[in-house]
């Protein structure tokens, strides 16, 4: 009966962690979830039981087995999309208990079991800022020494499997700092405790306390363990063989040995020195033992004088000479390996004075014998001495008699050898440290000041964030009673709020999480549902709020392989859904920042699933169902995500100052605002300009390097020392495209030609010829019978052609680089810039002209002229860039040849004086640029190839 009722839990809890890995419906669903697990373990919370509608039962969950599988489900499938909407309600906590137990939890002996899982399951996942803020609170609050005591103390296994867990926990807790840097790769700041210096520092000091733990416990058992911590340390470079001089510089010795002096004091220090002395004789390695001998020796502060014979130098060499022993521990016959390691640190470098003084017993060595002996033969007068003096020394302390004499005078180096002489007087060694106190003032005296060292940190409880205060000085008067009832509190409005009760007829629009949701949102999929326009507003508002961010998340959370391809197939399979909703939005309920939030969504789409969200909004493009705003915006969808996709930059989301002065700085501020963010319409236009001038100006420039005397005048200037590093004015009105360090764009190259710019131009053949189509069949009517396909509000508008055309020309610049460029989009573009601007589109650009002699062009737009001029200088412009312009020359002549005489005959009716309809002004400065530029690169093309151009059949 037993065996069936614990084979039932574990099914309820296997049940808990397959519900957790699919999409949860709604947050009280997901509290339920939460609360589950944590109660059965007794980790829950007290003001979280209220959600514990399904509890399972007591020691159900086995935190070997269960613990790991619940936080992969946390990190990968609830953390990534219900983080926010939890701190919103005040429920991360719950979360966060699965990694990192609160103060409340701390005695639980499950809670360092959920720790030490929680360090291998967090550093074997991609780091996030979540997964970082974790590892921040359990490298405080679950230190080194408490996974120790979780893993030995705790935990019943058998002690190789314990020890097996101890070394991978180690393992995991030494790599942290390391990914930690490398997951935020200069993206960010890292936080102070996770920090190189900072965090090795922290576990060096707990690593001392650990030990100080268990030597009052005088467990031989435990000395396994804390060696390999130990040289795990040694491994990280934590024991460094010179005192750091910075605070990145982590020093095992310098943060603990403060700690370790006043605990050697004690008296109970027995146990922990004999414990120190033993792990020191236990270490595996003896590279391991030397780097700590080394590294020990280093940290001991210098003195300040070491020559100096008063009893403040004298104190604290014996005081540091102890300390020494203590640590390192007598000499036996059992430990000559610890000795002969040490003789070979103190002998092997060059060690300031004052160590001398502190490092003894070493004057029976060989070695230091025959060192006598080559100072003593040595030619410099000042090395020669002091070999002298340490040979009557030795001789004296022997009991021999040995004199050289001619100690005085002031050269070479007397005045040195006579203050050592004084101090060899008397013995460090003799000086009673019995009524001498560790903060005696000699400290000061005699030591150079180190840096300061806190106390050895605790495990300690947080304490609660509002705690009674029993100053009265803000206690208000008393005042009379009065008739009125009292006004309700913050609080009290706040529970009135949430009161099922009291809230009637109330609907929340719950945050959407998932994109089925966004899309439910934006758009009713089914059925016949009720009009309720305060709760439609509200949906909307929610769905625009959060669509980019989480757009955006659901392309570019996770690396592994397999799970960002379940990410990407979730994305596609709900783009065109949102495809639909957003585009056919209309701002009905005047919402503040739909504009914005609307193209950001849209940008998103384009640049996350551009296999699915392009062929849509350009199915969308054509449908005579949307306004000319709609349609700006799927076009600025279809350049904005193709430009961030190829890494180019993006125009800057404000306008520019210029566009400032104009006629609505006299309208109300609200007014004023409204008609400065419509302007951001024209983000097309900037980022057209800009390319249209970089072209121009390269034309520019390979002209001018025919001329003499300006390439002579040039060659002057370029070789004269510039002072300051010049910067390209190109895009001066531009900024950077933000990249995001933890997701990879498809690159634009790949998608270009299939899924955007061939798309686009044929579905506009098609409408085009539709369109036409429609315009002759009601040719015979009159007046208003006779439909034309460029009135207002249509595609083939000029305002609506003009924002095609410069779109489609956005598009092929941001794929030259793409394989078919040169052989499919060149030619099509060129083509559609030709056509559009040497042939009618509507039945409306000929029916207003008077005569013949413009053919055709009086009736064209200045706008539509411009885009068209702009089309063909981006694409003659690409193939001079990327072969000089053969296979355009060579493959399509005729369309070369037709574009230049189109282009000529233009200009050539500007310069003449024929007006356009919509020109002058800029427009008309644009327009005569735009053929001047097309004129020069079909110039240079012919030029070029014109020999190879002529057919000789």
């Amino acid at each position: 009966m037993t065996h069936d009722m614990d084979t039932a839990a574990r099914s309820q809890v296997r049940d808990v962690i397959d519900k957790l890995q699919r999409p949860v419906p709604d947050l009280s669903t997901l509290l339920s979830l939460l609360c589950g697990p944590l109660g059965s373990l007794g980790l829950l919370p007290p003001r979280y039981s209220r959600y514990n509608t399904s509890p399972l039962p007591n020691r159900s969950v086995n935190i070997q087995k269960h613990i790991p599988a619940l936080q992969r489900a946390l990190l990968e499938h609830i953390a990534p999309t219900w983080e926010l909407l939890l701190a919103e309600e005040d429920a991360s906590a719950l979360m966060d208990q699965y990694f990192c137990p609160d103060n409340f939890s701390f005695a639980c002996s499950a809670s360092g079991d959920v720790a030490v899982m929680a360090y291998s399951t967090i550093t074997s996942q991609r780091l996030t800022k979540y997964t970082i803020g974790l590892l921040g609170r359990l490298a405080y609050e679950y230190p080194v020494d408490r996974l120790h005591s979780s893993i030995f103390t705790a935990n019943q296994s058998d002690g190789a499997v314990r020890m097996l867990a101890w070394e991978d926990c180690v393992r995991s807790i030494m790599s942290i700092p390391g990914k930690v840097a490398n997951a935020i790769a200069g993206a960010g700041e890292v936080p102070t405790q996770l920090e190189h210096g900072t965090y090795y520092d922290n576990v060096s000091m707990r690593t001392e306390s650990l030990v100080f733990l268990l030597s009052s416990k005088s467990s031989r058992d435990a000395v396994p363990s804390v060696t390999y911590l130990l040289s795990k340390l040694v491994a990280m470079g934590v024991f460094p063989l010179i005192r750091p001089t910075s605070a990145t510089q982590p020093s095992f010795f310098q943060a603990t040995l403060p700690i370790i002096r006043d605990r050697m004091v004690s008296t109970t220090a027995s146990g922990y020195t004999t414990l120190w002395a033993s792990l020191l004789s236990e270490l595996p390695s003896a590279l391991a033992l030397r780097s700590i001998l080394t590294s020990l020796l280093a940290a001991i502060p210098p003195l300040k004088d070491p020559t100096d014979a008063g009893m403040s130098q004298r104190i604290a060499v014996k005081r540091d000479a102890k300390l020494l022993m203590d640590i390192t521990g007598r000499v036996t016959p059992e430990r000559d390996e610890i000795w002969e390691i040490a003789i070979g640190v103190i002998l092997g470098k060059d060690w300031d004075q004052g160590y001398a003084r502190i490092i003894r017993s070493i004057s029976l060595s060989p070695l230091f014998i025959s060192g006598i002996g080559l100072y003593v033969g040595h030619l410099d007068p000042s090395v020669r001495r002091c070999g002298m003096l340490v040979a009557e020394v030795a001789a004296q302390r022997a009991g021999k008699k040995l004199d050289f004499g001619d100690w005085d005078g002031d050269d070479s180096g007397k005045p040195w050898i006579r203050k050592l002489r004084n101090l060899l007087k008397d013995r460090d060694g003799d000086v009673v440290l019995e009524d001498i106190t560790l903060t005696d003032h000699v400290d000061s005296i005699g030591v150079e000041e180190g840096p300061a060292h806190s106390d050895t940190t605790r495990a300690t409880f947080r304490e609660p964030a509002d705690v009674y205060d029993s100053d009265d000085s803000l206690t208000g008067y008393a005042s009379p009673s009065s008739s009125r009832s009292a006004s309700p509190t913050p609080s009290e409005l706040d529970a009135i709020e949430k009161d099922p009760t009291l809230n009637v007829g109330a609907k929340k629009v719950p945050r959407p999480v998932y994109l089925a949701q966004l899309g439910d949102l934006l758009r009713s999929t089914g059925g016949i549902k009720a009009s309720n326009e305060p709760h439609d507003a509200d949906k909307i508002e929610m769905a625009l709020n959060y669509a980019e961010e989480l757009i955006r998340k659901k392309r570019g959370y996770g690396t592994e392989l397999g799970w960002t391809m379940r990410l990407t197939r979730l994305l596609d399979e709900n783009a065109v859904n949102l495809v639909y909703g957003l585009i056919g939005l209309q701002n009905n309920y005047e919402l503040k920042g739909f504009e914005e939030k609307r193209q950001g969504a849209l940008n998103a789409l384009v640049a996350c699933a551009p296999s699915k969200a392009a062929p849509a909004l350009i199915e969308e493009f054509f449908k005579n169902q949307y306004s000319t705003s709609q349609r700006y915006v799927a076009l600025n969808a279809l350049a904005l995500g193709a430009r961030e996709m190829a890494s180019l930059p993006i125009p800057s989301p404000r306008v520019n100052s210029d566009r400032i002065t104009f006629p609505s700085k006299q309208l109300p501020a609200p007014l004023h605002q409204r008609y400065l963010e419509d302007g951001e319409r024209q983000l097309i236009s900037l980022i057209m300009d800009s390319i249209s001038n970089h072209a121009i100006d390269k034309e520019k420039d390979a002209s001018s390097d025919k001329v003499p005397e300006i390439v002579r005048e040039r060659r002057l200037r370029i070789n004269k020392a510039s002072k300051i590093t010049p910067v390209s004015s190109g895009g001066a009105a531009l900024i950077a495209s933000p990249s995001t360090p933890y997701q990879r764009l498809t690159r634009f190259i790949e998608v270009a030609a299939e899924y955007f710019i061939v798309p686009l131009i044929n579905h506009f053949w098609l409408f085009l010829r539709d369109e036409r189509t429609r315009e002759e069949r009601t040719a015979h009517h009159q007046g208003h019978q006779q439909y034309h396909g460029a009135g207002t509000g249509l595609i083939l508008n000029p305002a609506v052609l003009s924002h095609f055309l410069r779109t489609v020309a956005i598009l092929v610049h941001a794929s030259q680089n793409a394989p078919g460029w040169m052989a499919l989009v060149a030619p099509d573009a060129l083509e559609l810039a030709v056509t559009i601007g040497a042939r009618p589109v509507s039945r409306i650009e000929t029916d207003i002209e008077d005569d013949e002699e413009g053919g055709g062009q009086r009736g064209k737009e200045a706008s539509v002229l411009t885009a068209a001029l702009e089309l063909a200088l981006v694409v003659l412009d690409g193939c001079l860039e990327i072969d000089g312009g053969r296979v355009i020359s060579l493959e399509y002549t005729t369309l070369l040849l037709g574009a230049g005489e189109w282009a000529g005959g233009l200009f050539a009716q500007l310069e003449q004086g024929i007006k356009v309809q919509g020109g002058g002004g800029v427009h008309e400065t644009k327009l005569r640029r735009a053929a001047a530029g097309v004129l020069l690169k079909i110039d240079d093309l012919t030029s070029k190839w014109r020999r190879s151009m002529l057919d000789v059949r």
